[in-house]
């Protein structure tokens, strides 16, 4: 295999690679005035079925974000 070709298929697997990125976002609810853990918080993104509930400690994680 000559450089080119080598080179070719490098930015061939590359673009299969970051066309299938996903992304997470995490974080932890708290209020505003106490400092203290939401539980049970919805958390969502608006028109898109992607949710989750926060956990005994305020913290969250939604993943597999497009």
């Amino acid at each position: 295999m000559n450089s080119r070709s080598a080179l070719i298929l490098f930015f061939l697997i590359f673009n299969i690679g970051v066309s299938n990125a996903q992304q997470i976002i995490s974080g932890k609810i708290t209020d505003s005035e106490t400092g203290k853990a939401v539980v049970a918080a919805n958390i969502y993104i608006n028109n898109t079925t992607i949710r989750t509930i926060s956990d005994s400690n305020g913290l969250f994680k939604l993943d597999n974000i497009p």
